[in-house]
């Protein structure tokens, strides 16, 4: 929740609701939890929902993977975090200079020079958080900068071969055109 917006010339901060759960990071890689598959579709559905919103809004977070999904509440409610690379959607399709990446989170546009960023790149994003969940992993882990890249650039992309629902998902998130993939409605 939005709680208070700080406007200066050159900068703009947002003061947002505590969250006093832990991130799904936290979660998959240090508590090693297996989450069961309703879970995972409440996860991504709550991270859907602030997508479709922010989308709706015009903006791209550009930085979505689990550390920035934080888990709060007795229901484990997922919300967003970390809007520090979000961009506003001022056309269809937007180049960027510079951003901080994690590159195994980010779509193959992204990787490109000049960077071509649409709301799809957040979907691609979804789709790399639907595989950690699946496997407990995070996608190209082990691969340098450079490798991972070429990885999600030429392919193959990974796999999954858990629940059927989130397969179908993560295959409709994890299309190379930007504009064959899913939106986050």
């Amino acid at each position: 929740q939005l709680l208070m917006v700080c406007v200066e010339p050159k900068s703009m901060g947002l003061v947002l609701e505590w969250v006093d759960g832990p991130s799904l990071h936290n979660l998959l890689h240090v508590q090693k939890i297996r989450l069961t598959g309703e879970r995972k579709l409440a996860i991504l559905k709550d991270v859907l929902a602030g997508l479709a919103f922010m989308h709706h809004v015009r903006h791209t977070h550009l930085d979505v993977k689990s550390d920035n999904v934080l888990l709060c509440g007795e229901q484990g409610v997922a919300k967003l975090s970390d809007f520090g690379t979000t961009k506003e959607q001022r056309m269809t399709v937007m180049d960027i200079d510079t951003i901080a990446l994690t590159v195994s989170h980010s779509a193959p546009e992204i990787l490109s020079i000049p960077r071509k960023v649409s709301t799809a790149a957040d979907v691609w994003s979804v789709g790399m958080l639907i595989y950690e969940m699946e496997t407990n992993s995070i996608p190209f882990a082990g691969l340098s900068f450079l490798q991972a890249a070429k990885a999600i650039d030429a392919g193959p992309l990974p796999t999954l071969s858990g629940d059927a629902p989130l397969r179908a998902l993560f295959s409709q998130c994890v299309i190379v055109a930007p504009s064959k993939r899913a939106s986050a409605k």
